[in-house]
């Protein structure tokens, strides 16, 4: 059940899990004007709420199935199959050039303000803050696997020596959940131009009467086990979108429910179907979905404590979020 806790983890950066990407395209979408969630800026609330979500998720799960002590033979096994790996060939070690190469282009893209102290990002130095963003990066990180050699000689009648990626494997990549995604997207542009969201934020208008820390905690929970039947994607899909119209409605900043939504899409623990991770575990065959819905409801009202805590007390003061409707909506 350990793996359980990838989960956490994911919930880190905005490349993730996908119901994070699926926030971002989702609010640029529907608010054009709103401020770039940028992936650092993400990585300032998505890791502290990693390292206070892990320890805790991991202690509840080992006193849950009772794991006391080491685990017998487990250095034996981590040194073998380090072993088997043997030394990292040519294309690994340019293939893990290239993976830093991105990661650090998404980090220091934007500038870094701490306070009054303002670290100025790549793209300001460079002068293309407004020309380039995250999908730039992405998009040179998958121009450079294809063409940097893999070091391995050329074979015959090949033209050229093989690269770090080819067009034949990079059809086994999972292009699905991209189209999920991007299916999101549409989803969104499509409410907007029906006038859905505003007709569903008309309706749930009456939630301004609650505290805002009351209504964080209720998307938090709602999303969390409406999950458990639908897959993460599909349900962010769906409901962020609505989230932003409720926001509206009720004269708040989309950001405090679409947020706290987003996050908790991911933080579904009772059933295999909600998140890759459930399923995962499931199909080890070691953990039933009774055991697994025994330990994960709890799990479940544990993430929705933690998640609504980290969103008022961290995100708030990290994206700058007023409690009133910003002017980039209007």
């Amino acid at each position: 059940p350990l793996p359980a806790i990838l989960v956490p983890c994911l919930l880190g950066t905005l490349v993730g899990t996908p119901p994070n990407l699926v926030f971002a395209g989702v609010l640029k979408n529907m608010f054009p004007e709103a401020p770039e969630i940028s992936f650092a800026k993400w990585m300032l609330f998505g890791v502290p709420l990693v390292i206070i979500f892990l320890p805790v998720c991991w202690f509840y799960l080992t006193r849950f199935f009772k794991i006391e002590g080491e685990l017998p033979g487990s250095e034996k096994a981590i040194k073998g199959e380090l072993l088997a790996l043997g030394p990292m060939t040519s294309a690994e070690k340019r293939t893990a050039f290239v993976a830093i190469l991105t990661v650090a282009g998404w980090v220091f893209r934007k500038d870094f303000e701490l306070g009054s102290f303002v670290i100025p990002g790549w793209a300001s130095l460079t002068g293309l803050n407004d020309w380039v963003h995250d999908g730039t990066v992405a998009t040179l990180g998958m121009l450079l696997v294809f063409m940097i050699p893999s070091g391995q000689p050329k074979t015959e009648g090949e033209p050229y020596a093989p690269r770090l990626m080819d067009w034949k494997t990079a059809q086994t990549i999972p292009w699905g959940i991209v189209m999920i995604i991007a299916g999101g997207y549409c989803i969104a542009s499509g409410f907007k131009a029906t006038g859905f969201t505003e007709w569903v934020g008309d309706q749930l208008s009456f939630i301004h009467v609650f505290p805002v820390l009351v209504i964080v905690l209720l998307v938090v929970l709602s999303l969390s086990f409406l999950t458990e039947v639908n897959s993460n994607t599909a349900t962010s899909n769906i409901f962020v979108p609505v989230l932003g119209a409720m926001a509206i409605a009720g004269s708040m900043n989309p950001l405090l429910l679409m947020i706290p939504g987003t996050v908790a899409c991911s933080c579904a623990f009772v059933l295999p179907a909600a998140t890759g991770p459930n399923s995962v575990i499931f199909a080890s065959g070691r953990v039933d979905v009774p055991t697994m819905a025994r330990c994960g409801v709890l799990l479940n009202f544990i993430g929705v404590a933690i998640v609504t805590l980290v969103m008022y007390l961290i995100a708030i003061p990290v994206f700058g979020i007023a409690m009133e409707v910003p002017v980039w909506v209007k």
